[in-house]
């Protein structure tokens, strides 16, 4: 009987240290890993919706990042990044991004061309 009062005990004071928001975000990930040693691949989806008082005031962030390396014929390799990024918000709150980098290396490892498009 003692325990169970504990435990009683022990749940109510739980209760009361962790309110509850209004606000409900929701997290959705995705990775896909698709290759060998000569070709890979890695694509990273991630959606947040947050719901602050309504269907109406929802919020949703989304990004992708896809990565690709490849092995070039002199022993090194070459990395293309391209990142998406998207914003969606009520009352016209809207933004898209999206980068692209390319990164070539020679055989020992060092960086022999970095370029970044916008």
């Amino acid at each position: 009987m003692r325990s169970l009062a504990i435990a009683v005990c022990t749940l109510g004071v739980t209760a009361f240290a962790h309110p509850v928001h209004a606000e409900e975000i929701k997290d959705e990930v995705k990775k896909e890993h698709v290759g060998h040693t000569k070709h890979k691949k890695e694509v990273v989806e991630t959606k947040k919706v947050s719901d602050p008082g309504g269907i109406m005031n929802s919020t949703t962030d989304k990004t992708k990042m896809e990565k690709e390396t490849k092995a070039t014929a002199g022993g090194g390799s070459e990395t293309t990044i391209e990142k998406k990024a998207s914003h969606d918000a009520p009352h016209g709150d809207h933004m898209k991004s999206k980068s692209k980098e390319k990164i070539v290396k020679d055989a020992d490892g060092k960086v022999i061309k970095d370029e970044v498009t916008k």
